[in-house]
């Protein structure tokens, strides 16, 4: 017993409080549609009723729809002529309109009246054509359909690699469209005995049933048992063929279902011809009363008209484009013309107005350059300025650093000359033991004299070194030592500035760097650069003696104490950074006030600063960009606001 069509009774429970005249159409339109598997006649009038209601609301949409299911129901009834000829009339309507899912619906419909005449060429062109406009719009659970249907087309042309190909692209999309999933089986058993796999034929029917009698789906019970029942035939288990085939004929009237009924009593007849004529021409009346509904004479000559009909309007169609296409020719030309004699009156009042155009052009040619000119300058003398800014701060603590072994050579030479009178004076006194320990002393500290003296000629040479005026040749450098040195001098140059100035500095040198190819002098000024804004990021305001130093708080709201983190890594290769592969990594990181993300890409470009006005020429780190990208390597900066910022400069090692 076969259980009630779920997708009807859930249209007709809530088709009388559809009040929503669109809405009711689009409902009776689907139950055209499910009707037509248990209940042909009522499909036919549920068509007809839909298709009334959208003419009277002008509801185009609706029309096309209700008119291409009234003729998918007048297909199962057998009445081949009327259903294609209201597939045309809904397709008529989808094509003027633009309707491109009703279209594709017409399309298919159209292709499958096609495939029930054995016209497996036209109906190919069709479902074609029906799988462009669903593809257009996405529309998958219709492609499952299409691809289904191809299968069967290409297996009436005898193409059975074509057919398993189109099976395949449908059971990709089953789940979208799990009605209509009989189909599918009936067509995959069909392929699959066409193979030779009469066992996965078999199953792929039998799957097909269940599914046909979940929707109670007597349109595909009819076709399932035949195919069952001709599998049984071909391979003589006549009993077995019977069997499904009085199954397949009694869902086939039950629902007046013509094309099924014709197929299956053919068989029948075919069958009994040889061992029951009276049984034999029972189904040979019945097979030719369907066969005369679908093919008869008056059918075809129907169907030729309504065919007939669609190839005029297809015609004018053409026509009308051809027509069209001549005018906006014709325009085309007009408005070139129109153009032309624009175009032509604007070049002469332009060519009238070039003269004064000229002139006016080399009056500001002469205005930009003299700018030019000007601009340049001052850029000339903001770049002397940085660099003198550079100096002064290199000299405070060159001399902080000279300072301290200077003070060691005066304390020890004052005492010195205080021993050598103590020393003389013992010898007075005839204490030849007491003069020799004090000659000891004596030559302590003419040794730390020498010592701090040689300390004091080595900062000079080294300052000397770095000073010199660069010959822009690269020489191998101890990168450790050179960033270390530029670190101090920095840090001594601030505090020579500011004696309230203070900060905690941290390094962590990697000595398997060597030496590097660089200018020294050019990379000690980006290091001086990048230490000088590392420095007063974390003190950015000066000191008054007896304030508390305002450097930024951790997420707890503790203050931070002023840190400047210097380190160097040697990379490790391969980075995929080509010339910086294996090249080494200075880090100047600091725990100050950070850069706000709105000004972090605009921090390199020149003239830019955040220091206040006096404090910075806005030039550091756009000429520390230029030397390190003329050395090959790249400078980059991470930083968060109020939490620190850190500069990485990365160096080739060759």
């Amino acid at each position: 017993m076969l259980i009630p069509n779920r997708f009807i009774d859930s249209i007709e429970a809530k088709l009388p409080s559809i009040k929503v005249d669109t809405q009711r159409v689009l409902a009776l339109t689907s139950l055209t549609f499910y009707y037509r598997y248990v209940n042909i006649d009522s499909a036919i009038a549920f068509g007809r009723n839909a298709f009334e209601l959208a003419q009277k609301i002008k509801f185009l949409r609706g029309q096309a729809r209700a008119l291409t299911a009234w003729g998918l129901a007048y297909r199962e009834s057998g009445d081949l002529s009327k259903s294609l000829e209201l597939e045309f009339q809904a397709l008529k309507i989808a094509d003027e309109n633009q309707f491109i899912e009703e279209r594709g619906l017409s399309y298919r419909r159209i292709g499958l009246i096609y495939l029930d005449l054995k016209d497996f060429l036209t109906a190919k062109l069709y479902h074609f054509k029906a799988i462009k406009d669903h593809m257009s719009v996405n529309k998958k659970e219709a492609l499952f359909i299409e691809y289904t249907n191809m299968t069967s087309i290409y297996l009436g042309l005898g193409n059975t690699d074509s057919a398993r190909y189109y099976i395949k692209k449908a059971d990709l999309l089953q789940d979208y469209s799990l009605d209509l999933s009989p189909d599918f089986y009936t067509t995959l058993g069909r392929l699959e005995y066409k193979l030779g796999n009469e066992d996965k034929a078999m199953a792929a029917f039998m799957e097909g049933i269940r599914r046909a009698n979940y929707t109670a789906d007597n349109r595909n019970l009819c076709l399932l048992n035949f195919e069952i029942a001709k599998l049984h035939y071909g391979n003589n288990r006549s009993d077995s063929g019977i069997y499904y085939a009085n199954k397949s004929i009694v869902f086939g009237q039950k629902i007046n279902f013509r094309l099924g009924i014709y197929k299956v009593a053919n068989l029948l007849y075919e069958y009994y011809d040889k061992n029951n004529p009276v049984k034999a021409l029972y189904y040979l009346k019945l097979a030719n009363s369907a066969k005369e509904s679908l093919f008869g004479a008056g059918n075809l000559q129907l169907i030729q008209s309504s065919v007939a009909r669609e190839n005029q309007r297809q015609v004018e169609i053409q026509k009308a484009q051809d027509a069209f296409q001549t005018k906006l020719k014709l325009y085309g030309l007009i408005g070139g013309l129109f153009i032309f004699t624009v175009v032509t009156i604007i070049f002469y009042r332009a060519n009238k107005q070039q003269k004064k155009v000229n002139t006016l052009l080399i009056k500001q040619k002469n205005e930009t350059e003299e700018a030019l000119k000007k601009l340049q300058a001052t850029q000339g003398q903001l770049i002397q300025a940085e660099k003198m800014a550079s100096l002064g701060e290199l000299t405070a603590g060159i001399a902080h650093e000279i300072q301290n072994p200077l003070n060691f050579v005066n304390n020890f030479s004052e005492v010195t000359n205080e021993l050598l009178d103590e020393m003389n004076q013992e010898l007075d006194k005839g204490d030849i033991e007491e003069a020799k320990a004090i000659s000891k002393d004596i030559k302590q500290n003419l040794d730390k004299i020498n010592h701090h003296g040689k300390r004091a000629d080595a900062i000079v040479k080294g300052m000397l070194q770095h000073s010199r005026k660069s010959a822009g040749q690269k020489e191998p450098t101890d990168i450790n030592a050179l960033a270390d040195e530029y670190l101090r001098l920095s840090y001594h140059g601030l505090r020579a500035k500011d004696k309230y100035f203070n900060a905690e500095i941290k390094t962590d040198f990697d000595q398997t760097i060597g030496t590097v190819y660089i200018i020294p002098q050019d990379i000690g000024r980006v290091l001086l650069n990048l230490f000088n804004n590392a420095f007063w990021a974390v003190n950015p305001q000066p000191l008054k003696r007896g304030t508390e130093e305002p450097h930024p708080t951790d997420n707890l709201g503790v203050k931070r104490k002023p840190t400047v983190w210097l380190t160097t890594k040697r990379r490790t290769p391969p980075l995929g950074d080509g010339a910086l592969d294996g090249g080494i990594i200075i880090t100047v990181a600091d725990n100050g006030i950070g850069i706000p993300d709105a000004i972090r890409d605009k921090i390199m470009q020149p003239f830019f600063t955040t220091k206040p006005t006096g404090q910075g020429t806005g030039l550091g780190l756009s000429l520390s960009y230029d030397i390190i990208k003329a050395h090959g390597g790249r400078i980059e900066v991470e930083s968060n606001k109020g939490q620190g910022t850190t500069f990485l400069v990365t160096l080739p090692v060759a």
